[in-house]
């Protein structure tokens, strides 16, 4: 109708509309892996197949240098620059990716720099277990976990990075009377078997008892087993093998360091008592697995003192968000 017939009248139109007409499908997005996602997939990492046994970085031909493999990280910062000007607070290097008792996959870290040489394993010649003993206390209290050094460990959003991780292989004694020595015995396939008390272990000396914790040490098992498939094919201990042994990229640098020519690095598994003395095992820097000094100086039994790394496992949502692993581009986490 024309204009003026419309005015002044009242008119009521209804709109239907049709089901899901403006329905969006918008595409689901991909959830952003985590680090340990990440690192599993990218087929960087080897898996020896050994029971429980995680995925682990490996290489050859890292003495003195500290190039490869591509694993290291910064902890404590997302400053790259700041990371690697303070290496010996920040830097550190992926051992691998592990399954928590959560059944979760956590990154497993170890810090790239010896932290002291002045520390003892235990402050007396006892027979005390990894979780009772000087050096478990002291990393997780003032000489590490509660060290103003390393003040990103009283940073909530640093130290609530990292699990609180049961250990084994805290009380592994691998001598007694009736028993042999083992590490220099066994082949890495079987001291990581008797280090996780694993079922097909070979050995049955040694009480294996657990603690809960932020901070360890590193197993002998994760020093031998960083040669990946020639780690394996291993006969006999670790004098037999200590050329070897020693180009594994867990293998310190000690380019620089001096103490009296000896160089050595605590694990957190005991070896037993010998000589009515108690020893835990350390890393000589000849490749050596050892309970005393190679040169046949000072004993190390648990009460001298040798360097440490302390080793740390990542909670298992974390993830990275930038680097690539190269020690010039380390790994940064968000």
């Amino acid at each position: 109708k024309a204009q003026d017939d419309l005015a002044g009248n009242e008119f009521t139109f209804t709109l239907a509309l049709v089901e899901n007409s403006f329905k969006c499908d918008l595409p689901t997005p991909t959830p952003t892996p985590t680090a340990a996602e990440e690192l599993i997939a990218s087929g960087e990492l080897w898996s020896s197949g050994l029971e429980g046994d995680g995925y682990r970085y490996t290489g050859s031909g890292a003495y003195n240098s500290e190039t490869t493999p591509s694993n290291f990280i910064c902890f404590g910062t997302s400053d790259k620059t700041e990371c690697k000007n303070n290496e010996a607070k920040y830097m550190y290097r992926i051992i691998g990716v592990f399954e928590g008792a959560d059944g979760n996959q956590h990154l497993k870290l170890i810090s790239l720099k010896q932290l002291s040489s002045t520390y003892k394993w235990n402050d007396t010649n006892a027979d005390v277990n990894w979780g009772s003993s000087t050096l478990y206390t002291g990393l997780n209290g003032g000489y590490f976990l509660t060290n103003t050094t390393y003040d990103y460990l009283q940073n909530n959003t640093w130290l609530n990075k990292i699990e609180n991780w049961t250990w084994s292989a805290v009380n592994t004694k691998t001598w007694s009377d009736s028993g042999p020595d083992y590490y220099n015995s066994l082949s890495p396939s079987q001291i990581y078997l008797h280090e996780m008390n694993r079922s097909s272990k070979t050995s049955t000396i040694g009480a294996w008892s657990t603690s809960t914790a932020k901070i360890g040490l590193m197993y002998v098992s994760d020093y031998a087993l960083s040669l990946g498939d020639s780690a394996l094919a291993i006969i006999g201990g670790s004098s037999d093998n200590k050329a070897l042994l020693l180009t594994g990229w867990m293998h310190y640098n000690y380019t620089g360091i001096t103490d009296g020519g000896y160089g050595g690095e605590w694990t957190m598994s005991r070896l037993g008592i010998y000589d009515l003395s108690f020893y835990a095992w350390h890393i000589y820097k000849d490749g050596v697995v050892s309970s005393r000094r190679v040169n046949g100086m000072l004993s190390s039994s648990v009460y001298a003192t040798c360097w440490y790394r302390p080793v740390i496992y990542l909670t298992s949502d974390v993830r990275i968000n930038g680097g690539s692993g190269e020690y010039s581009n380390p790994y940064i986490l968000e």
